[in-house]
Parts: structure tokens; C-alpha cells; sequence
């Protein structure tokens, strides 16, 4: 019943809908007016203002990782192959070496004398920053 019901509708679909973009065309009126360009800041900046709203939200509900301050950390990680890892865990004051792979986790060593990392996240973050500098600086020349 319900499949007859859209069979008669269907021819009706692409008549109303030419009528809704000639309506659509009629009362949007000049493009470059004031009251349109209006329109169209405010609707971008309600996308904008939601995106951040977003974002502010799932900061604070720690939806994302902001950084590693727990007691468990991962100092170094990496990829042995197209989807295995090798990672150095610390937890407390010890560290673990451990095989990561898709569904399981497996300790390799735990290693007697915790090593020293001397690089920070803030420090890789610098890193980062002056080799985009440079790539920039490169592009321009």
C-alpha cells in the first residue's frame, strides 16, 4: 500500500520541486544586496561559533587527548609494521617495552633501569614549529 502511495506521488515530486526553485529565485532576491550578504555572514559565523562550541565542549569532557599527565604515559612509540607498534610505557616508575598489534597487547621487557627522555612534548611541538618555518621560508624563495 505504502509502495502505491509514493507511485502516485512521484510524478508530482519533480513539478513541486521546480516550483520551490522558482520561488526559491523569486524571494532570495539580488545576491550582492545588503539584507543577502547579511544573511550570509551571520549563517557563517553561527557555523563557525558552533564548530568552536563543539570543540570547547569535547575539550572539557576530555573527548580528546590533551596531553599525558596520568600516571600512565607513553614516552616513545614506533610502527614495526603496517599496523604493529612498539611502545615504551611508563606507569609510575617503571617502564615497559610492549608489542602493540589490532586486539592485542603483549609486554616484551620490563626494563630494570628506567631510561631517561629528554626530549618533551613541548620540545617535539618546537621541533615541528621550525621545520614548518623552514618549509614555509622555502616555498617563498
Amino acid at each position: 500500500m505504502k509502495r502505491l502511495f509514493l507511485l502516485l506521488l512521484l510524478p508530482a515530486w519533480p513539478a513541486r520541486a521546480a516550483e520551490t526553485a522558482a520561488q526559491a529565485a523569486t524571494a532570495g532576491g539580488d545576491p550582492l544586496s545588503a539584507g543577502y550578504l547579511l544573511k550570509l555572514i551571520l549563517g557563517l559565523l553561527l557555523v563557525l561559533a558552533m564548530i568552536f562550541l563543539f570543540a570547547w565542549a569535547a575539550r572539557k569532557m576530555r573527548l580528546t587527548p590533551a596531553g599525558q599527565q596520568g600516571m600512565i604515559r607513553v614516552l616513545s612509540a614506533i610502527s614495526v609494521g603496517q599496523r604493529d607498534r612498539i611502545a615504551l610505557i611508563q606507569v609510575g616508575e617503571e617502564q615497559i617495552l610492549v608489542g602493540l598489534s589490532p586486539g592485542r597487547m603483549q609486554t616484551l621487557h620490563t626494563l630494570r633501569q628506567p631510561l631517561s627522555v629528554e626530549t618533551t612534548e613541548t620540545e617535539e611541538q618546537g621541533r615541528f614549529a621550525d621545520r614548518l618555518q623552514q618549509f614555509m621560508k622555502q616555498g617563498r624563495d
